[in-house]
């Protein structure tokens, strides 16, 4: 029941991310066959964290656009994210939680569910659930954390380049990096963190999103002055490397 629930609420918000703009008919397409994948694979819990990054990034997206448009540091026409930026920061999140049913579903035995099980504020998990929990949390909390430090970042009037930080550097350029951006970064990891603890009930998520929101975030802005500057890697590679570098973060975090 939870998976015809999940499906149905990836349709609406699908649909309602394409009318308002949120998404364009690519990325709404994108969006549905990821957030119905983890309603299906995952439950609706999981779901809530992608749809809490999509609201986040569309309202951080949406604070001062005129200005943003004004300056050509906006995203899309309106706002709207396209497909490609869909993928490369939701495939992580989703291959976690295909690994994550394919090792509750294939691989643990009821043995390790009774030996190894970790109490949480709504029911005991197994170490290895708690890793993928953290590596979906680190993946989603530094897909956040970047899209907010991106748009919030643009509103500061001094951005520096992250490997010359006496460098200052056009706003929106790779690599550069703001006190409004880095205290943004922060402020949506704990978000997503918060939203975890209470979708999850595991408190060290309170942890793990800000840590791994930061890091994740600062490892985009790294690569963008590096690699993406040479051509090597585009802004979508970029993504999708720090996103799966959060991940890392937060399975690691959870390890401790």
């Amino acid at each position: 029941m939870d998976a015809i629930i999940g499906v149905g609420i990836a349709t609406v918000l699908a649909v309602l991310s394409y009318h308002k703009e949120i998404l364009d008919r690519g990325g709404s397409l994108a969006a549905f066959l990821m957030g119905s994948v983890v309603s299906v694979f995952g439950g609706l819990e999981w779901l809530v964290l992608l749809i809490s990054f999509v609201i986040i990034a569309w309202v951080a997206t949406k604070f001062e656009y005129e200005y943003k448009a004004h300056k050509d540091i906006n995203e899309g026409e309106n706002g709207e994210r396209c497909v490609k930026n869909v993928i490369a920061n939701g495939m992580v999140p989703v291959a976690i939680v295909l690994l994550a049913w394919i090792y509750t579903t294939y691989i643990q035995n009821p043995v390790q569910i009774q030996t190894m099980a970790v109490e949480t504020m709504y029911t005991p998990y197994t170490g290895y659930e708690l890793v993928f929990m953290g590596a979906y949390i680190g993946a989603i909390a530094t897909a956040t954390s970047d899209t907010i430090a991106s748009e919030i970042g643009t509103l500061d009037s001094e951005t520096r380049l992250i490997t010359n930080l006496k460098k200052e550097v056009k706003t929106g350029a790779n690599g550069g990096v703001s006190l409004a951006g880095e205290l943004a970064s922060i402020i949506g990891g704990l978000t997503i963190g918060l939203i975890a603890y209470l979708a999850f009930g595991i408190e060290f998520a309170l942890i793990v999103g800000p840590i791994a929101g930061f890091l994740g975030c600062n490892i985009d802005s790294l690569l963008g002055a590096t690699l993406e500057k040479k051509g090597i890697l585009n802004n979508e590679h970029v993504n999708l490397v720090a996103t799966l570098s959060g991940a890392i973060i937060g399975a690691l975090l959870m390890l401790i």
